[in-house]
């Protein structure tokens, strides 16, 4: 995770927060291999999904969840790291 912090006007600061794509894309991968046990899909035993359904049902879903967890996780330590005292926080995606 790398963080960089641009003062904007006075007190105001801006905070870029870059994740590595496999850090999501690992964590999406261990996700879906949860969703696959506990999901019960027509047609299959339970537990015994194939990757590429659950990917098909599940996988966007998945995904933007595991994207707003590692965000908030990062924005946390990012604020922990630098040092910030948020008062009243803006956020733009």
């Amino acid at each position: 995770m790398q963080v960089s912090v641009e003062t904007t006007q006075g007190l105001e600061r801006r905070l870029t927060i870059s994740v590595p794509a496999e850090t999501v894309d690992v964590e999406v991968k261990n996700r879906l291999r949860q969703v696959s046990k506990t999901r019960r899909i027509n047609g299959f035993r339970p537990g015994k999904v194939p990757p590429s359904v659950i990917q098909k049902r599940y996988g966007q879903s998945v995904r933007q969840e595991v994207v707003g967890e590692i965000m908030q996780r990062s924005f946390v330590d990012a604020i922990v790291a630098e040092k910030i005292n948020p008062k009243q926080v803006a956020l733009h995606l």
